[in-house]
């Protein structure tokens, strides 16, 4: 059951794995304004995901995939996250699995060139099962090659995999892109929009290795430190259970919350207002909103009270009005520059009027109701 008292998303509530259960990318744009480290990542499979304007550096596919394949830097750690990850991704068998992860070690240890076609080329032959590994390696041929001087640049990048065609291509390139960048940044921060693309295709009972192997990459992942928040249109299977700690489930316009050893609550991801003026995606200049009795009962309720936080804020009001007129007034306001929310003691964001909305609400209490 969740608690009658709303609150508002607290840094404290995203710290380790958070997945949001949502058909809505909120919680993973909010995440790229949160995430200030140098080392973070952002897979978008929608292509949805305005990553530039947080400072990522977009890369195409084929500059990824020249990176994940690249030599420089790696210690001997990535041969088997790499492997593991194609077992996910290409859906393979545990023989398939080995013989990948063998070849990968060869191609790696021998700093070698060529990516995904050299090591295709280092299996062994010796079986019709390794030759069905090999044109399952050759999906990600269908990613153009990047070709030039210099790598990938350090720092906040964001892969647009929704312009891969392919949807193996698509989740074998987010594998290793992945599996490169947490070995390049120990204790990196990722953010997956659509994480459920990522997952291979169920499986029957006796046929769930991929899923196994899926999971155990990102256990993986967990133990070396690495931080993930991934929004998924659907619930994760049952191999994943356990790996991310906190839960957002977004249901009916309501996003209830679950922490590690905590009871499910309301929350508000207002956060995402956050440091984003109007001239970065907010409201265009002149926009009016319809309701203006909500918008005006919101303005005098901030100017009139202090320390009023946005839960606290309709908590107050929704007994003098639907809860939704309250939460669109105030995104209204928010994005237009009116109500700004601004941190003060322990993890609070409080409401307060900007000049602006001094002088909306000073207009509309000089006109008739």
């Amino acid at each position: 059951m969740a608690t009658a008292a709303p609150v508002e998303l607290t840094d404290s509530d995203i710290e380790g794995w958070v997945l949001a259960e949502s058909g809505e990318e909120t919680l993973p744009r909010l995440m790229t304004r949160r995430f200030s480290s140098e080392g973070t990542l952002l897979l978008d499979f929608g292509g949805r995901m305005p990553g530039g304007e947080a400072g990522f550096n977009r890369i195409e596919a084929g500059e990824a995939s020249r990176y994940a394949f690249s030599c420089e830097g790696d210690a001997g750690g990535f041969a088997e996250m790499l492997a593991s990850g194609l077992a996910a991704a290409l859906n393979l068998n545990e023989e398939e699995h080995v013989a990948l992860l063998s070849a990968a070690r060869t191609y790696y240890s021998n700093a070698e060139a060529g990516g995904v076609i050299s090591i295709s080329s280092m299996l062994p032959e010796k079986s019709r099962q390794l030759e069905l590994l090999k044109m399952k390696l050759d999906e990600l041929a269908v990613i153009p090659p990047a070709f030039g001087p210099g790598g990938v640049k350090p720092g906040r990048i964001e892969v647009d995999l929704g312009r891969v065609d392919g949807r193996y291509a698509r989740r074998a390139l987010a594998y290793v892109v992945l599996a490169k960048y947490v070995i390049d940044h120990p204790g990196a921060s990722i953010i997956v929009a659509s994480f459920e693309e990522m997952l291979p295709e169920a499986q029957t009972r006796s046929m769930r290795y991929p899923m196994e192997v899926a999971a155990s990459f990102f256990w993986s992942m967990k133990k070396a430190g690495t931080k993930i928040v991934a929004q998924s249109r659907r619930p994760l299977p049952r191999e994943m259970e356990g790996i991310f700690e906190t839960r957002l489930v977004e249901a009916d316009g309501f996003i209830r919350m679950k922490g590690p050893g905590s009871r499910w609550k309301d929350v508000y991801l207002v956060n995402d207002c956050l440091g984003r003026p109007p001239s970065e995606g907010g409201y265009p200049e002149g926009a009016k909103f319809e309701d203006e009795e909500a918008e005006r009962t919101v303005l005098s309720t901030v100017s009139s009270y202090s320390n009023v936080t946005y839960a606290g804020l309709v908590s107050f009001l929704k007994g003098r009005m639907e809860e939704q007129r309250i939460q669109q007034a105030m995104d209204f306001l928010i994005g237009g520059g009116y109500v700004e929310l601004r941190k003060g003691q322990g993890e609070a964001h409080y409401l307060t009027l900007t000049d602006s909305g001094k002088n909306l609400l000073s207009l509309m209490e000089g006109s008739p109701a």
